[in-house]
């Protein structure tokens, strides 16, 4: 039987294979540790750069009556008439065509990653050694069998590491030098990097994407993986310094999240792709137990199971099921929780009158009840309700505006009482406007999104009720919308906007509560 799958065959399994991971990240991604979607991209990359599957005498693809198998169509000796000649020929020049049109395709794709690189090298080439005793000590106390260089540019806004065998790290020239927390946790992160190779990692990402570069699906596999790499770095830097770091790390990140002025897609770098979902990620992460590895080692060998020892016999029954993917369940909510969970979720924070409790009350009874962290309720239940939820849905103002507001009030005054600073709670807002436009006589439309985060201080909170910060959260979200709408017909810049947002937030200040500033936004546009 031949082993060797075709290019098509190669591009069938390696889709399905990453809607599979896409499935399984949608579900566990906050409950199973980030390596199992680390190997499970891996194993992606794998069906993609390795054309060859395993024989194994009891695949599931095995059980089925032979009588299935496909009939191959055969063309006898001496009846090889003119019409075949000319399909032959007309599919010859078709193959030619579309072989010359992959081939400029990978050189585009491989010429634009080579010319970022090579920008890249130029910056570390240029780039000074760091004379920093902390940073000295630091590289003594962790030192791997590679040499690690630590480096600094002008010509940077955030760290990165680049390099295989001689890494480097490069730290932004405006970083503070005096922060020695922020500077562990970034050299960490980067150590992370360089410890497990995922600077070559990139490498082979980019190989796939140049190989596959028609291919929409490999170009999200490209986007997810390198997003999952800096979640696992993440993982394994709060993990070492424990879960009480969880805040300060995600603080430092958002310090390091400057405006980048070189874009490295092969290095691994402390970025700002992604920011509120590596916040997120950050903020959730938990103890890996020996539970969650059997878990994860299950998930990863049934998916190798499943996708490296098909049959060619049955490659039409894989692809059939992947039609039960998107069935909906009738007892599933937005695919995360069922109809009880969510009962009794409500059931457990949902008090009587609780709009009119102070917010001191509220957040202690809400910080109180997820602390309980068995798996049918406390945080867990928040998570798998939270995250599953659609904006379309009723409860989605009260677990956004209510529960994680109260969550974000408490940890934010529990941080600031341990560390004696101020520590205020933060909200995001996601912005939209779609605008008419007409370039060249062609009429089209374009989407503009915004995400911003803004901080705000409660300054009376046992008179302050549930009620009055919602309101306060929802009168902010108006008025960002609003400021949002008129800079884009002023045809304003991000920083006009900030400054008019502040000014009209700021109004709605109260002796109770009060907004205190912009931290943060990032604009996208879409045609």
């Amino acid at each position: 039987m031949n082993n060797l799958l075709s290019f098509v065959e190669i591009n069938i399994f390696g889709s399905i294979l990453i809607l599979v991971v896409l499935f399984i990240r949608l579900l566990f991604t906050n409950q199973l540790p980030k390596k199992l979607l680390m190997g499970l991209w891996g194993l992606v990359g794998l069906r993609f750069l390795f054309p060859f599957r395993i024989e194994f005498n009891f695949s599931f693809y095995q059980v089925a009556d032979p009588i299935l198998n496909p009939i191959t169509k055969q063309v006898l000796p001496g009846i090889l008439n003119q019409n075949t000649i000319v399909s032959s020929s007309f599919e010859d020049n078709l193959s030619l065509v579309l072989l010359i049109v992959w081939a400029i395709g990978c050189l585009f794709v491989a010429s634009s990653l080579i010319y970022f690189h090579l920008k890249t090298r130029f910056t570390y080439k240029v780039s000074l050694p760091v004379k920093n005793h902390f940073v000295q000590e630091w590289l003594e106390n962790n030192r791997l069998r590679r040499p690690i260089q630590v480096r600094y540019s002008d010509r940077i806004g955030s760290p990165f590491t680049t390099g295989i065998l001689w890494p480097i790290i490069l730290l932004p020239k405006s970083i503070d030098w005096e922060d020695t927390q922020c500077l562990t946790y970034v050299l960490s992160h980067e150590r992370a990097h360089i410890r497990r190779f995922d600077v070559l990692i990139k490498w082979l990402l980019a190989l796939i994407v140049c190989l596959y570069w028609y291919n929409p699906l490999v170009w999200l596999f490209y986007r997810l993986a390198n997003q999952d790499l800096e979640f696992s770095c993440d993982e394994e830097v709060v993990l070492k310094n424990g879960l009480s770091s969880r805040s300060t790390y995600a603080e430092a990140l958002v310090k390091m999240e400057e405006r980048r002025v070189i874009l490295a897609p092969l290095t691994s770098n402390f970025s700002k792709s992604g920011l509120k979902n590596r916040i997120v990620s950050i903020l959730q992460t938990k103890n890996i137990t020996l539970t969650k590895v059997m878990i994860s080692l299950v998930i990863l060998f049934g998916v190798g199971l499943l996708f490296f020892t098909n049959s060619p016999l049955h490659q039409n029954e894989i692809i059939g099921e992947t039609k039960h993917f998107g069935e909906e369940d009738p007892t599933i909510y937005d695919y995360g929780y069922t109809k009880e969970e969510l009962e009794k979720f409500l059931e457990l924070t949902h008090y009587r009158d609780y709009e009119t409790m102070s917010i001191s009350k509220f957040n202690s009874l809400i910080h109180n009840l997820f602390q309980n962290d068995i798996s049918d309720e406390g945080m867990i239940l928040f998570e798998k309700v939270m995250w599953n939820t659609s904006e379309t849905s009723e409860y989605y103002s009260f677990l956004v505006n209510t529960i994680q507001c109260s969550m974000n009030e408490y940890n934010a005054r529990l941080e600031e009482v341990y560390s004696n600073e101020v520590n205020n709670p933060t909200y995001w807002i996601n912005l939209e406007s779609t605008q008419n436009t007409e370039v060249l006589g062609v009429k089209g439309k374009m989407d503009i999104q915004m995400s911003l985060v803004f901080s705000y201080r409660i300054l009376d909170e046992v008179n302050l009720t549930v009620k009055q910060r919602d309101e306060f959260i929802q009168r902010i979200n108006q008025v960002a919308q609003d400021t949002f709408e008129h800079q884009i017909q002023m045809n304003g810049a991000k920083e006009d906007f900030i400054v008019e947002f502040e000014e009209n937030a700021a109004r709605l200040s109260t002796e109770k509560i009060e907004f205190v500033e912009c931290i943060e936004s990032e604009t996208e546009i879409y045609n």
